[in-house]
Formats: structure tokens, C-alpha cells, sequence
């Protein structure tokens, strides 16, 4: 909607009186319309004041309150003038008179108080003529002088505007009706518990979303607001960002303020999962243009029924309560007690909801005691036998509940169903028992669109705030395969929550849920599901990809925000299940087609991620159903869909949900999964199938295997090793061999990828820069999965360092490590592009980087392990033999690897015992040497070292090795070009880092040729706030040098990257 179609009427008469030849004089001095007759201003403060006239002139401002106190302030060149006016203590009536040359303008009967804002929506717009709760009496009694009124009339506009109309008013039966009712029973409560004048901006629209009071260049500079801005149009408000705070708050924000209210949220609920970020942002903003830090008190939205079957209202009241609890000065109230009528969204008791915003402001602001102030809010939830005993914040003496019975109570089993149970008041607690409350359940209060509850605090009877509990039933809960693969693995890594990393590669874990997961495009991801159809083919797929990624960082971090995100999305997810199973983002007219399937298989991986990680059978039944829904829809009987035609790239897209099914077979031993896993191997090898087992077996080629396809066919290959493992039928891995062989010997890049804008290339073609589409995250990511799943297999050594190499260069390269940007295509040479936008590669790159522990430390042939000398502290259970009790083991493993290379391994176990402990010693590394008190043990490159003796609890094993900087040939894309690499890392010339000498090396030449490493690290020569702390000098025989970072490092700031470096600098000019 055009920003004129919102004149107010006044403003169209303006526009007519000027069609009409009427005249406007300049004024010698004007006023901000804010400034006028009755106003209040801030006492106690430096005021600020301004407006226009004519350039060049003085003005005086001479206020009564301080007649002996002249201002002084001159309009600049554009006739603008602003002032700071200092107050004194509450009081009046005052005057303030500008004088100019010309004239003199005096305003008139002025208070000093306190002065607040109150904007939002149309419960902050409510008039009492409208209707509240005693209407008639509440209008009659309003009558405050000393409580002044200005509004700002409903207007927007595209650009910032400094001035508004409107004019102050004092508080009359006559003016009260025409303003909002929560300011006026905020300031009347604040004017009678302080006995001091109050001033009351109120700045609201109904119907609009938050995004319209932020200024358009905050949502547009954040990624998340802007994807998720609104888009709908309305003829009776507006919805373009920014477009309020131009018009209705720019021209006032700058006045003195003792703090602001706000009631809003209703218009966001679609966007829930973005409110407490919109919410960050705008109080953000309003402060800084205030230049105050002032305290903001807002109220969270009431109980209504918004006709959604998803309760996204619980979802945006609990981002507010988020918003309460991490942004400083500010407070929430709670409403769900004050609606008579869930289907009217304005609620009628208006003065409740003033009341409890003032005893925010009476308690807080300004310091009075005794009020009872905050609602109580859920602390945490712990298990006593059959019962759970839930307790609260904020409610000191305890909790009491309306009535015989406690209302607005649901808990879930552990597959989602309701479950009939039994609750009390216990000292003060929330307690819940039955018979059927077996670990775990979710407990939920008020969580849904409507539920008001009857729980109050004893002090203050204010209400309980709606709360939802997830119980982590602990290790007991979670569940384990009921099929156990054919192929005893030869590696099994210890556990999400067994590897505890917390050396280099943990500063990237770290950033990946602070800089990615944790800033997801919840809504974005979700939906497509809630509101089918998806807005593009693959929609369907991050939701799942999310899911798995959440998942193991949960199981091993506990991080609890990261809990409170997945379980949103795992429930919102199995809700839009629809009831023959289909989960995916096609109207029904499309269904299997394009990229249906494929979604299909992210959801079942997510949520059967989600399920192992939490217990949650509901994650399980809906992965149950859909697997039915799949089994019944294809195959080769009568009225079945051929898989290969329901998916793109020879049907590769279709047939990789392999790998899920076998997962979903292995968690539930229904047969029906296994047979549809060996139908999808075989339709492979249909006339119209990719042929992947048959092409492997005859060219032994992967580019000339189906399409060619890289993260499609490697998908297809995870599936196939590990059907391998449950079936045990060699011909699979063999395969699988094949494929690898291929790819590590032919299309294998340096740093651990492959593919070149999505395709497998020809023999030894590994051209590397932006224009080859390098190294697809999600080809990245599935090839280490496969390098993992083959490594445990198998054993084998090589399978790990392919996984080793991936790791430290190719992965962590692909997301920004400052922003959380994740590179579709990582290029060795060139710059890193890359975006916050969701896509496939987006989703992939935190799916492989939360994979990575798996990677570090697990049992090789019944022998503890360290794999990757990662600091931290590893555990696993030791199995001594039949009748012997298991020895709890942990490795506490200390180093500052990759930066220096000592090790320190310190061992602890629940009682000594003769066993093996296994030290893998990398292919990069020389001079391996391990000592565990007067005994020393070399180790074998590429070979793991085993030290078998009586460990008893501190026993230490102290590690050396070399890891001297080595040459890497370019090659034949990249002839005459050499790289380097010390230990994992492939190292590369930045020009962010080496700009402060580019210019005098291009100039000097550089010769490569006889150069010679400089191992020492000159990280102090690194740029600031440069993640990592490695730099190495590489020096040519004339003196010159250049510095070299870690591949994944480089590019961090926007750099131009280069792997490969031309033996003679001065040819690369």
C-alpha cells in the first residue's frame, strides 16, 4: 500500500486548501508539534527542544521555572535549531517563551513530571468510548488536570519525517474517551502512587506488525527481519517496515523520556519465532535515538482463539517472555487472567493491564517497595518417583490456585498424546502425579491459543505465565536400535555426549550454534509446512536437516536455548503430519514429484535424530508414517508409483531415502522398511534407473556413473554402506570402494570435497576457483558421513584421514566463522561468498560441523582410542570380559593443537585394570613419540600406536610430534603452482592478511621455487579480531616473505583466497 493512501483527513484538507491557491507563510519561529500548550516535560533532566525558522538568527528560550536562566541556540543554514532545556523538580504551571529578532512565542500552562510513550497496536489503541470494563464510571471520574494527553495521529510515511501533527491536552471526561485506556490507567496509577504531574505520548495503530515501528534500514540490515518482514497488504493499516516509526515515531522519539509501554504482538504471531528478535532490535533502536537507556515495559499478548490448529500465540508469548528475560530494563505483564471472551482479541479490563505495567514502573523506575510486580514465571521441572514437582520464579511464598481444581494444565506422554493425571499445590509448588506419567513427558500451562489458568502467586495474585516443560529422561530414555547391523563395526566413536571437544575445532562447534543454529529462519523453515504449498521445490528439506544438526549439538552441549528451538520445531514439524502420513510441502496434485521424497528423507532423519537424541516416540510415529505412506506408494504392485519417476537426477533425489529407511528399520524391526530398502537398490538398476551398482561395477567411474550428480549419488553410496552394514553382503561395499577410489584418485581436491558446480568432473580436473562452482557444502558434508560410516565399518586408516582432511579444511571453510554465512560453493581460489539465506548448503555445512566429535575418539578394536588430538575430556566404558565388571574410562586430553603440538593425555578410571589404550599417529606428522612414566613408544605414521598395560586414575601419557610445513603440487589445473599444509591444514596466501605487504612483494617478485617455510606462528601479525591464531611465513632466497593462514581460516574477512601460488610471483601479475 502507498504510504499517501494513509493521509489523515487533516492532512488531505492541507492538500486541498493548497489546490485551492492558499497561501503558507514561512513562520519566523516554529514549534515541533510535540512542544505546545499543556505539555509535561521531563523533570529533572536536560530537555531536548527544537524546531525551525529563519537561518542565520538567535533565538532565546526562557523557561519560568528558571526565569533568571537564558538559553541561548541559533538556527543553522537549513532553519533548524534543537536546544537542551534543563528542568527542574516535579511542578506548575510554567510558561516557556522563544523569542526571536521578530517575534516571541510563548507557551503556556507547562508541567514538570514524568513523561512516558506508549505505542502498538489496537489493545495499546483501545478507547475507553470504545468499550472497557466500567465505562461509564471510569469516564465520568477522569478528570486530571495535572495528567496531559498527546497523541499522534495515525499517518505513515516511506521517509523519516521530523515533525507530526497534535497538541497536548489535560485529562478530562471529555478528552479520556478519545485516548488509549492503558495509558490512562498507567499514568493515573503512576500520578496518584507519585503525586506528580505525568505526561502520556501514545504513538498506535492497530493491526500493525512490529516491523512498521522499526526503522527500514535495521530490518533491512538484518538478514532474518528482512526475509521475514511482513508482505500481506491491508487497506486499514500498514505493513511495510519502517513506515510508522517515520512518520509517528521519528518526530518524537527524540523527546526526554521517563520510560516507555508497549502492547503489541498480535499482528506477529504468523512470525512468531522472529518476535523476540524484532523486539531486540526496536528497543534498541529507540534507545539510541533517545540517548537514554530507558526502561521498557510491555505486556504479553492475551489468550484469543487465532483460529490456527499449530497455538502460535504460545509460541509468540513465550519469545516475549525471552525478550523480558535477556534484554536489561525491561519488564513483561502478564494478561491471561483478564479475558472474558477468548474469541475478542480486546480484551475489556484495560485497567488491570495499566495497573500492572505502573507497578512495573513504581517498583522499578522508581524505587517504591512492597508491590508485588512480576508474574511468576517456570524455573524448572524435577522428578520425585511418579511425580514431577514444578517450580516457579518470582513467586517467593508460593503458588494458589482459583478454585477447586487447578485449570490450564496438559501433559503430554511420551508419544504426544494427552494423559489424564493428577495436580496440587505443595508447598508453595506445582506438583503432578499418575500412573501413567512415566519419564519422559511434556508439562504445558496455558500453552495453546486460549487456555487462561487459574495459578497466581501468593503475594500479589498476579497470574502464572504460560510455560511448556520438555523432561529430559537422561540416558535411560533414549533409545536404541532394535536391529543391530549384520557387520560388527570395527569403530564405534563414544557419543555426542562422551566426546566433549573443547580445543579448536570446539571454538568453531561453539560458533556454529551461536552464529548459525541459534539464528535460524525458524518461521522460514517451518512454513512451508504450515502453509503449504513451499515457496520453491526443496522447501521441505531444512527443516530435517536442522533437526539432525540440532539434535547431536543438544546430546552433546545441553545447551538449553538449543533444546527450546528444536522441540519448537520438532512438535510444529509432527503437527502439520497430515493423517495418511504425508509430511512434505506439495499441494496433493504434485505429490512425488520434484523433491518431495527427498524432503520426506530429511524429515525422517531429523526426527528420528530428534527421537534418539530425546526419547520422543511421537518423533517416531511420525517417521512410522511416513515410511507406511512411502511403502505404500511405491513399488512394483498394481496402483504403485515407480520411485525413479518421483525424483530428479535419474531418480538419484528419490532413491537416496535409503539411508533413512534403514535407520527407521533398525529403530522400529518392522520388515515392511527393509523390504522397500532392497526395492530401491533394485530399482536402480531398472531401464530407467541411475544403474549405480552396474556403472560402478563396469567403468569404475563416478562421473560416468548415472548423471554424474555429486551429493545426490553420495547420498545414494551412505545409503548402500550402510546397507552393507545391516545386511552384510559384500558386493555393496565394494560398490562403495569403487566409488571412493574413484573420487579420492580422480576428483579429490586438496582440502576434502569434490565436485565442481555440482558434478563429478573428469580425471584430475580440480580447477578451483569461483567460476567452477567448488566443493557443494552439501557434497562436503555427505562425504564426510560417508567417510565416517566407512571408517566404521571397516577400520581401515584411510577412510579416517579423508574424514580428518574434510574436517580441518573444507568444512569449517564453508561457514564464516564471524557472521555464520555458509558458502554454497567454497572456492580454494577466490573469495568466500558467503549468505545467510536458506539453502540446501546452508542446512548441510552445521549438519557436518556438529558431526565432528564423532570423528575424535571411540573404541578400535576393543581399544579406546584418540583419534583427533582435540583438547578435552573423552569417555567410554571398557568391557573386560564375560563376569567382569566395565571400567569407566576418560581421557582428559590436553593441547593447543593445531597451534602447538604437545600432548597430554590424563587418564581416570573407575578402578585400575589391565587394558589397551590407542593413539592414532596421522600420516602428516614425524617424529612420534608417547611416554607414560619411564616408558617410551614410537609411533608409525598412519598407523595406530597401542600402549597395553595396568592404568590406574592419573596416570599421564605425554605426546610429542613434528608437524613440519610440507609442499603440495598443483597439479594438473594448476601446473607451476605449489601449496603447503602443516599437519590437517592446508595453508593459503589472504590478501586481508598480507596487505600490508602485497603491494612491495608484487613489486620485489617472489620466487617460489627454493622458498623456504617459516614453521614459527607470527600469529601477532594476524589482522584484529581474526578468528584463529596461526600465520606462517613462507621466505624466498631474496628476503621477501609471505604469510600463510589455515585454509578454513582465510576468507574470514572478505579476502581473496589462494591455495595454489604460482612458483614465480612476478609471472602472476
Amino acid at each position: 500500500m502507498r504510504i499517501q493512501q494513509l493521509l489523515s483527513r487533516r492532512g488531505l484538507l492541507c492538500a486541498a486548501m493548497l489546490g485551492c491557491g492558499c497561501t503558507l507563510m514561512a513562520q519566523d519561529i516554529t514549534l515541533s508539534a510535540v512542544f505546545s500548550d499543556n505539555m509535561v516535560l521531563q523533570q529533572n533532566a536536560s530537555a531536548p527542544i527544537w524546531g525551525g525558522g529563519v537561518g542565520g538568527q538567535e533565538i532565546k528560550i526562557v523557561a519560568s521555572w528558571q526565569p533568571n536562566d537564558t538559553l541561548s541556540a541559533k538556527i543553522d543554514p537549513y532553519g533548524k535549531w534543537k536546544a537542551l532545556l534543563p528542568t527542574g523538580k516535579a511542578g506548575g504551571p510554567y510558561t516557556l517563551t522563544i523569542i526571536s529578532n521578530n517575534s516571541t512565542k510563548t507557551l503556556k500552562n507547562i508541567l514538570l513530571g514524568e513523561v512516558w510513550l506508549c505505542s502498538g497496536q489496537s489493545n495499546m489503541e483501545w478507547r475507553a468510548q470504545i468499550g472497557i470494563k466500567n465505562k461509564e464510571e471510569e469516564i465520568a471520574q477522569a478528570d486530571y488536570p495535572q495528567i496531559r494527553l498527546f497523541n499522534v495521529p495515525n499517518r505513515g510515511s516511506d521517509s523519516p519525517q521530523e515533525d507530526c501533527d497534535g497538541n497536548w491536552v489535560e485529562c478530562t471526561p471529555e478528552t479520556m474517551p478519545l485516548h488509549s485506556a492503558v495509558s490512562y490507567f498507567f499514568g493515573r496509577e503512576l500520578h496518584k502512587q507519585l503525586n506528580v504531574p505525568i505526561g502520556l505520548i501514545t504513538a498506535e495503530w492497530g493491526g500493525t506488525p512490529a516491523e512498521v515501528w522499526l526503522p527500514k534500514e535495521r530490518v533491512e540490515g538484518d538478514w532474518l527481519l528482512q526475509a521475514n518482514k511482513p508482505t500481506q497488504t491491508y487497506d486499514m493499516w500498514p505493513t511495510q517496515s519502517g513506515v510508522l516509526y517515520n512518520q509517528m515515531i521519528n518526530p518524537i522519539i527524540d523527546y526526554r523520556l521517563a520510560g516507555c509501554i508497549w502492547y503489541q504482538g498480535e499482528s506477529n504471531v504468523d512470525k512468531y519465532a522472529i518476535y523476540h528478535r524484532v523486539m531486540k532490535a526496536l528497543i534498541e533502536e529507540w534507545r539510541k535515538r533517545n540517548g537514554e537507556d530507558f526502561p521498557f515495559y510491555f505486556v504479553q499478548i492475551a489468550p484469543f482463539a487465532y483460529g490456527s490448529p499449530y497455538g502460535l500465540s504460545a509460541l509468540l508469548r513465550e519469545q516475549q517472555e525471552m525478550t523480558w528475560k535477556e534484554v536489561a530494563n525491561t519488564g513483561m505483564v502478564v494478561t491471561n487472567d483478564l479475558v472474558d471472551d477468548v474469541h475478542n482479541i480486546h480484551p475489556q479490563d484495560k485497567q488491570n493491564v495499566g495497573l500492572r505495567l505502573a507497578n512495573w514502573a513504581l517498583s522499578e523506575k522508581y524505587g517504591q517497595t512492597g508491590l508485588t510486580y512480576k508474574s511468576p514465571t517456570f524455573k524448572s521441572m524435577r522428578r520425585h518417583g511418579n511425580k514431577l514437582i514444578i517450580s516457579l520464579d518470582n513467586a517467593p511464598k508460593g503458588i494458589y490456585a482459583k478454585g477447586k481444581s487447578i485449570k490450564g494444565l496438559e501433559v503430554f506422554n511420551n508419544t504426544g498424546k494427552y494423559i489424564k493425571v493428577a495436580s496440587r499445590i505443595e508447598n508453595g509448588e506445582l506438583v503432578i502425579s499418575g500412573r501413567n506419567l512415566e519419564a519422559p513427558v511434556t508439562v504445558a500451562y496455558c500453552f495453546n491459543d486460549t487456555l487462561t489458568g487459574n495459578l497466581f502467586s501468593c503475594e500479589g495474585a498476579l497470574p502464572v505465565a504460560p510455560f511448556r516443560a520438555f523432561e529430559d529422561g537422561g540416558e535411560a530414555c533414549r533409545p536404541q536400535p532394535l536391529v543391530q547391523y549384520a557387520v560388527n563395526d570395527i569403530f564405534k566413536h563414544a557419543g555426542m555426549q562422551q566426546a566433549r571437544v573443547n580445543g579448536y575445532l570446539s571454538g568453531w562447534m561453539s560458533r556454529n550454534i551461536e552464529n548459525r543454529l541459534l539464528q535460524i529462519d525458524e518461521a522460514g523453515l517451518i512454513e512451508p509446512y504450515i502453509k503449504r504449498p513451499g515457496n520453491h521445490p526443496w522447501a521441505g528439506e531444512h527443516v530435517g536437516k536442522y533437526l539432525e544438526s540440532a539434535a547431536n549439538t543438544w546430546l552433546r552441549t545441553h545447551d538449553e536455548r538449543v533444546k527450546k528451538q528444536m522441540d519448537r520445531m520438532a512438535i510444529l514439524l509432527i503437527a502439520s503430519q497430515l493423517e495418511d502420513g504425508y509430511l512434505g510441502t506439495y499441494p496433493d496434485k504434485d505429490r512425488w514429484t520434484g523433491w518431495d521424497v527427498w524432503s520426506h528423507k530429511y524429515n525422517l532423519y531429523g526426527l528420528l535424530a530428534y527421537y534418539k537424541a530425546t526419547g520422543y516416540k511421537g518423533a517416531l510415529e511420525a517417521c512410522q508414517k511416513m515410511g507406511d505412506l512411502l511403502c505404500s506408494t511405491f513399488g512394483t504392485q498394481p496402483g504403485q508409483k515407480d520411485i525413479i519417476k518421483s525424483g530428479t537426477h535419474v531418480g538419484m533425489a528419490a532413491t537416496s531415502i535409503l539411508d533413512p529407511m534403514i535407520e527407521l528399520y533398525r529403530y522400529t524391526a518392522d520388515k515392511k522398511y527393509l523390504d522397500f530398502c532392497h526395492y530401491l537398490i533394485d530399482a536402480w538398476e531398472q531401464e530407467n534407473g541411475p544403474k549405480i551398482m552396474s556403472d560402478l561395477a563396469n567403468k569404475g567411474k563416478v562421473n560416468q556413473t548415472a548423471n554424474g550428480k555429486a551429493y545426490e549419488m553420495l547420498s545414494n553410496l551412505l545409503g548402500l554402506t550402510n546397507f552393507y552394514r545391516l545386511t552384510g553382503e559384500s558386493k555393496y561395499l565394494n560398490a562403495v570402494a569403487t566409488a571412493w577410489n574413484d573420487i579420492v584418485e580422480n576428483r579429490l581436491y586438496v582440502t576434502g570435497t569434490t565436485s565442481s558446480w555440482e558434478y563429478f568432473r573428469d580425471d584430475k580436473m580440480l580447477l578451483a576457483g569461483n567460476e567452477n562452482g567448488v566443493g557443494e557444502g552439501c557434497v562436503t558434508t555427505t562425504w564426510l558421513q560417508l567417510n565416517q560410516a566407512l571408517f566404521e565399518t571397516t577400520g581401515e586408516m584411510k577412510y579416517m584421514n579423508e574424514a580428518e582432511k574434510t574436517i580441518y579444511n573444507h568444512l569449517l571453510a564453508a561457514e564464516n566463522p564471524h557472521t555464520g554465512n555458509v558458502s554454497y560453493f567454497t572456492p580454494l581460489m577466490g573469495a568466500h561468498p558467503g549468505t545467510n539465506h536458506i539453502t540446501c548448503c546452508m542446512s548441510s555445512i552445521p549438519r557436518g560441523i556438529a558431526l565432528i566429535p564423532n570423528s575424535a575418539f571411540g573404541i578400535v578394536n576393543h581399544a579406546p582410542t584418540l583419534l583427533l588430538y582435540e583438547a578435552g575430556e573423552y569417555e567410554t566404558s571398557y568391557n573386560q570380559g564375560r563376569g567382569k565388571k566395565n571400567i569407566r574410562l576418560t581421557m582428559k586430553v590436553e593441547t593447543s593443537f593445531p597451534e602447538a603440538n604437545a600432548t597430554t593425555v590424563t587418564i581416570q578410571v573407575s578402578s585400575a585394570c589391565q587394558m589397551p589404550l590407542a593413539f592414532r599417529m596421522p600420516e602428516w606428522c614425524t617424529s612420534y613419540v608417547a611416554s607414560v612414566g619411564n616408558e617410551t613408544f614410537n609411533g608409525v605414521p598412519g598407523e595406530i600406536l597401542t600402549i597395553s598395560r595396568t592404568w590406574k586414575s592419573g596416570d599421564k601419557i605425554n605426546i610429542s610430534f613434528q608437524t613440519p610445513i610440507t609442499r603440495l603440487d598443483g597439479g594438473q589445473s594448476y601446473s607451476f603452482q605449489v601449496g603447503f599444509k602443516k599437519g590437517p591444514q592446508v595453508l593459503a596466501f589472504d590478501d586481508k592478511v598480507n596487505s600490508w605487504k602485497t603491494n612491495e612483494t608484487k613489486k620485489n617478485g617472489f620466487d617460489l621455487t627454493d622458498a623456504q617455510p617459516d614453521s614459527s606462528n607470527h600469529a601477532e601479525l594476524l589482522p584484529k579480531e581474526w578468528f584463529g591464531k596461526q600465520a606462517y611465513k613462507i621466505n624466498d632466497q631474496q628476503g621477501n616473505d609471505i604469510m600463510l593462514v589455515p585454509y578454513a581460516e582465510a576468507g574470514q574477512k572478505e579476502g581473496n583466497v589462494s591455495v595454489w601460488l604460482p612458483l614465480t610471483w612476478n609471472q602472476h601479475k
